[in-house]
């Protein structure tokens, strides 16, 4: 059975100047999930290996405060890079592959791997900075990939 969800988030807001003028500004994310099992299982409650798939858009409007484009630009980190730019816009996606590890012993300390997948993974993200500076900053983008293998724990 193929998993799949869709979440979007709208953020609307107005920044007062000290002289009481009103900068109106707006953001809109949306984000795509999709769990894919590779092999039908019809040994019990094993579990095969999966492709995790996500998909993420964000756009904001010119006004966007500092602290929400730092915000954006942490939401879109890709794993491996800091976290320390602002955006106004970006997308990002990552493709994992999960191949769950598992263990047929109760001895102790072969229980931590229970619920645990072996992941290999890679990300990217393309976006826009910030444009609150008053530059023009159209023609830039910034660009990260990354790919990589870890372990994923089930709480």
């Amino acid at each position: 059975i193929i998993r799949a969800n869709i979440h979007s988030t709208t953020t609307i807001g107005s920044r007062i100047l000290s002289n009481t003028i009103l900068l109106p500004y707006s953001m809109l994310t949306a984000t795509t999930r999709q769990i894919i099992p590779l092999l039908s299982s019809n040994t019990g409650n094993k579990e095969g290996p999966l492709l995790a798939l996500s998909q993420s858009i964000m756009t904001s409007s010119r006004h966007l405060p500092r602290h929400e484009a730092k915000a954006a630009g942490v939401a879109s980190r890709v794993r491996g890079y800091s976290s320390s730019q602002s955006l106004s816009q970006s997308i990002k996606g990552t493709v994992e592959l999960r191949i769950p590890t598992s263990s047929s012993s109760n001895r102790l300390p072969l229980k931590i791997f229970k619920d645990t997948s072996l992941v290999f993974f890679g990300d990217w993200m393309a976006g826009s900075p910030n444009k609150n500076n008053g530059e023009d900053c159209s023609s830039m983008t910034t660009s990260q990939s990354s790919v990589g293998i870890g372990l994923r724990k089930s709480v």
